[in-house]
């Protein structure tokens, strides 16, 4: 099963930008899968939710099927 972890930056340097990025875990590293910019918050959170949903919880549930 694969393992993704989910992180959202925002920096004074970036001003309004909001960064979300997906990495997918492998045994000794962590790649980057995809990266969205909004301009705000909210915005970035939906996303995050949109993709818990589509990565981490489908995911789980297609091991759990599969046990």
């Amino acid at each position: 099963m694969k393992k993704y972890s989910i992180t959202m930056k925002h920096t004074a340097e970036n001003g309004t930008t909001w960064i979300v990025s997906l990495y997918v875990k492998g045994f000794l590293f962590k790649k980057r899968v995809e990266t969205k910019w909004f301009n705000s918050g909210e915005t970035a959170e939906a996303y995050i939710a949109q993709l818990k949903y589509t990565y981490v919880i489908n995911n789980e549930a297609r091991h759990d099927r599969a046990s």
